[in-house]
């Protein structure tokens, strides 16, 4: 991702001013005020271990954070980088894909969800493929689909569970979320809606990285112009897409 941003980054009219290298960046060793001065916005695409790490030294030197790293977002974490950011005036925007394509995607699935949601013939289910070395399964993207069917469940005691271990028996009532590995994929995501007379699929595969690396320079400037806050890619898409086309 790093060598994408890099090489995408003049098209978006953005100079990459510095590049922090994970094994250099322990407990954020590499964020340190004299190499920041003259840089005006972070994107993190690093470990999910050390991102609340790289945000909190990021934030007390002023510079805002775009973070495409998943597996690290709790409610907890949620709530110190809002703290972070609020009390450093220095907006943070979190996104579990930077793809325009899966944005279009989780639209669709609100959609979706929205109309059959609550309807209790149909049972739905999310299955996700990347490359060997993503660090986090579930994908972001994965959890965040789930979240969103979750809300438009009747039954509120309706959970998401990752995976399905050959020694527990799967309930009507969890939304599931399986992962596959494979060398080579960037990334697949799958709704799958069933019931006893349908079998209904909404899918999304990324083609190349660049589609991640476009999204974050789009995102970049469209955060450069926001107030204190942390905000959530899904949340904002539709306002980064008409502000920050540059070129």
């Amino acid at each position: 991702m790093g060598r994408r941003l890099h090489a995408l980054a003049k098209e978006h009219n953005i100079t990459v001013g510095l590049v922090v290298i994970g094994k250099l960046n322990k407990d954020g060793a590499s964020i340190r005020e004299e190499k920041f001065t003259n840089i005006d916005l972070a994107i993190d695409f690093s470990h999910p271990d050390g991102v609340v790490t790289n945000i909190r030294k990021l934030t007390e030197l002023g510079v805002p954070v775009v973070v495409g790293t998943t597996g690290w977002c709790t409610e907890e974490s949620e709530q110190e980088v809002t703290a972070l950011s609020n009390e450093s005036e220095v907006p943070v925007l979190y996104g579990s894909n930077f793809s325009l394509g899966v944005q279009l995607y989780l639209k669709i699935i609100e959609q979706a969800a929205a109309s059959m949601g609550r309807l209790s013939e149909f049972k739905a289910s999310f299955h996700e493929v990347h490359h060997m070395d993503k660090a986090d399964a579930p994908s972001g993207t994965a959890q965040t689909a789930a979240t969103i069917w979750k809300k438009h469940v009747e039954d509120t005691a309706t959970t998401i569970e990752y995976g399905i271990s050959p020694s527990v028996k799967p309930t009507k009532e969890a939304i599931y979320i399986t992962s596959q590995r494979i060398p080579g994929v960037y990334g697949e995501h799958e709704l799958r809606i069933r019931s006893p007379f349908d079998d209904i699929r909404i899918s999304h595969t990324a083609l190349s990285r660049d589609a991640f690396a476009a999204g974050a320079l789009k995102a970049a400037h469209w955060l450069k112009q926001q107030s204190a806050g942390f905000y959530k890619l899904e949340d904002v898409v539709e306002d980064i897409l008409r502000k920050s086309d540059t070129r």
